[in-house]
C-alpha cells in the first residue's frame, strides 16, 4: 500500500531546527513509578510479574516553556525516526494502542486495576481526566504496535490549543520543570525516540521556536527491585537493584503469633518462634517451636478460713488476691452469703458432717488456674446433749423475718436470746415449737441465736441479719 507524505508544519509550527546551545528543554528522564514483583497465579495482574512502569519526562530549564509537540520527519527535516523499541513488549490493556484515552481514567481503573498501568504516549496526561487539552496523533504509517521500534518516520503527536488564548496546562513546563510524555510498562530495558518542539518561555516568535532532536534514543535500564544477597533466604537472581529486603538465618523477625517468642528466621527460612505445649499453660500454643520451659501458669495458693466450723455459722475465707483476677467459688454444706467473684468469701454451714469450699482463679489475661479446694468438717451448734429433734432457722442471712422450727419431743419452756456480736442480748422471748421473730430493727451483721430447753440444754445458730 502506498503512504501519502504527512505535512508536519500543524498549522506553521513545525520550522527549521534551532541550535542545540540555545534550547529550552534538556532532554528526557525517566522515572521508576512501578515495581512488581513475583505475582501469584490467578491475580488480576499476574502478568506484570517483574515489570516496571517507568514514566518517561521532557525536562526544560524554564517554567514557561511550552511543548508544541513530538514528530518525526526523516525525509524532509532528517530527524531519526519516532518510537518506542521495547524487546520485551509494552503492557498495552486498553483499546488504543498508541495514545492515553477515555479509558485511562480513576473509574475505569477502579473497576478494570490493569488499566492503570497502560503504555502510551502523552503529552502532560496521566489520566484522561486531567486538566488540559487532548492529545492527537497524526502519522503517514499504520501504527499498530506502541513498543515495536522506531516506525514513525513521518508523525507527530500535539495538542491543539494556544495562541492568543494561552497554552493547555498539560503543554506548559510548570514548577517542576518537567512533562510527561510517555508511560511505558515493560519487562526489559527499552529506548525511546522523538525529536520535539518547544514554544521558548511560550513564544510563538520564530526566534523562540526551538526544535530539540536526540543524538541517539534514550535507553532506559529496566529495574527489578529484590534481595541481591546470594546468601539471603529470599535471594532474587531477577534482581539487578537491591531493596533492602533481604532475609537471612537467625535474624530476628515477627510470626504474627503473640504467644510465640524469639522469632527467628529458621534454618528453612521460616520466621518461627517458641511455644510452650502444656495444655494446662496459660501460654498454651502450638504455634512455635516447642520449648515447655516457657510455660507459666496461675499461681496457687492456699485458702485461709476455720475447718472445723459449727453449723449455721458464719465463716469468712480468704485466697490471696492477684489484681484483675476474678475468683469462682463452689462450696459443699453451706452456702455462699456474700463475695463469690473475689478472693474474700462468706459462707454459712447448715450440714453437719464433711463438706468443702474450692476456688479457680482466672487472671486478667483470661487465663484459667487449676481448682484449689479446701476440706472442712461441719459441727452440730450445740453446748450440751441434745433431745432427740432438729431445729431449723431459716432463712439466713435474713433480712425482716427469722423464722425458728423444731422438730421431735415437745418441749416446755422454750427460750430463744439472740445475742450481738459484742455479746449483747438483743432478743429474748419464750418460744413454741415455730416461731417468727421480727429482726426488722436490727442492724445489719452477725449474730448469735440461742435455742434453749431448761430440761435439755441449748443449742446455738450463728444468723445473719441483712
Amino acid at each position: 500500500m502506498k503512504h501519502h507524505r504527512i505535512s508536519l508544519f500543524l498549522g506553521g509550527l513545525l520550522l527549521g531546527l534551532a541550535s542545540v546551545g540555545s534550547a529550552q528543554m534538556t532532554g528526557y528522564t525517566a522515572e521508576l513509578d512501578t515495581a512488581f514483583g513475583d505475582i501469584p497465579s490467578g491475580d488480576p495482574l499476574e502478568e506484570l510479574a517483574y515489570h516496571g512502569v517507568y514514566n518517561i519526562y521532557a525536562n526544560f530549564t524554564s517554567s514557561d516553556d511550552v511543548l508544541s509537540s513530538l514528530y518525526a520527519d526523516v525525509a524532509a527535516l532528517n530527524t531519526a525516526p519516532m518510537g518506542i523499541d521495547a524487546p520485551c513488549g509494552c503492557f498495552n490493556p486498553t483499546p488504543s494502542p498508541l495514545l492515553i484515552e477515555a479509558t485511562n481514567t480513576e473509574v475505569t481503573t477502579g473497576l478494570i486495576p490493569a488499566y492503570a498501568y497502560d503504555s502510551f504516549w502523552t503529552i502532560g496526561k496521566s489520566d484522561y481526566l486531567d486538566e488540559g487539552g487532548e492529545v492527537q496523533i497524526v502519522s503517514a504509517e499504520v501504527l499498530n504496535d506502541l513498543c515495536g521500534g522506531f516506525t514513525i518516520n513521518n508523525g507527530a503527536i500535539f495538542v491543539l490549543g494556544g495562541g492568543v488564548e494561552g497554552f493547555p496546562t498539560n503543554m506548559v513546563a510548570g514548577v517542576d520543570l518537567k512533562i510527561l510524555v510517555a508511560r511505558v510498562t515493560t519487562c526489559g530495558d527499552f529506548s525511546l525516540s522523538a525529536c520535539a518542539q518547544v514554544f521558548q518561555g511560550g513564544s510563538q516568535d520564530s526566534t523562540s521556536i526551538q526544535q530539540w532532536c536526540p543524538d541517539e534514543p534514550f535507553l532506559v535500564e529496566h529495574v527489578v527491585l529484590g534481595c541481591t544477597d546470594a546468601e539471603a533466604c529470599n535471594y532474587n537472581e531477577l534482581a539487578n537493584q537491591d531493596d533492602a529486603s533481604c532475609i537471612f538465618v537467625s535474624v530476628t523477625c515477627d510470626d504474627m503469633d503473640e504467644l510465640t517468642v524469639g522469632d527467628v528466621y529458621q534454618e528453612d527460612c521460616d520466621c518461627q518462634g517458641y511455644s510452650c505445649y502444656d495444655p494446662f499453660a496459660c501460654n498454651f500454643s502450638t504455634a512455635g517451636l516447642q520449648n515447655d520451659d516457657l510455660c507459666f501458669y496461675v499461681s496457687e495458693y492456699e485458702i485461709e478460713g476455720n475447718a472445723d466450723p459449727f453449723s449455721s455459722t458464719l465463716q469468712v475465707y480468704t485466697y490471696t488476691e492477684t489484681v484483675g483476677s476474678t475468683y469462682e467459688w463452689t462450696v459443699v454444706g453451706g452456702d455462699v452469703t456474700d463475695g463469690q467473684g473475689t478472693s474474700v468469701l462468706n459462707v454459712v454451714w447448715n450440714e453437719e458432717g464433711d463438706g468443702s469450699i474450692c476456688v479457680v482463679e482466672t487472671t486478667a489475661e483470661g487465663c484459667v488456674g487449676q481448682e484449689v479446694c479446701f476440706d472442712v468438717f461441719v459441727r452440730l451448734s450445740s453446748v450440751q446433749e441434745l433431745p432427740q429433734g432438729k431445729f431449723v432457722v431459716y432463712p439466713n442471712p435474713a433480712r425482716d423475718w427469722l423464722l425458728l422450727q423444731w422438730t421431735g419431743p415437745s418441749l416446755n419452756n422454750a427460750q430463744v436470746l439472740l445475742r450481738d456480736g459484742s455479746g449483747r442480748t438483743v432478743i429474748a422471748q419464750q418460744v413454741a415449737e415455730q416461731e417468727a421473730l421480727d429482726v426488722s430493727s436490727l442492724s445489719a451483721g452477725a449474730y448469735v441465736l440461742e435455742f434453749s430447753v431448761p430440761e435439755f440444754g441449748s443449742i446455738q445458730r450463728q444468723v445473719v441479719i441483712q
